[in-house]
């Protein structure tokens, strides 16, 4: 799944945890830019070139995010 967006989200939207679908976020994605209009938003960002992130559920209803990063 690949999804582009173009316009930064002005108000970040803090969900709470009983509302979120927890498997509609599992399975693989990649990380591929950062774009903000403020450069101390990506700063962090910057010394990457890609990553990848791996969301699995557990039999304990914990979800377990595990990362690849290539500098």
């Amino acid at each position: 799944m690949e999804v582009e967006i173009f316009v930064p989200c002005p108000h970040p939207e803090q969900l709470l945890v009983n509302s979120i679908n927890r498997h509609q976020y599992l399975g693989k994605w990649f990380f591929k830019a950062a774009v903000s209009n403020r450069e101390a938003d990506i700063s962090k960002f910057k010394m990457f070139d890609n990553i990848v992130f791996t969301m699995e559920d557990t039999a304990n209803t914990t979800l377990v995010l595990t990362g690849n990063m290539r500098m």
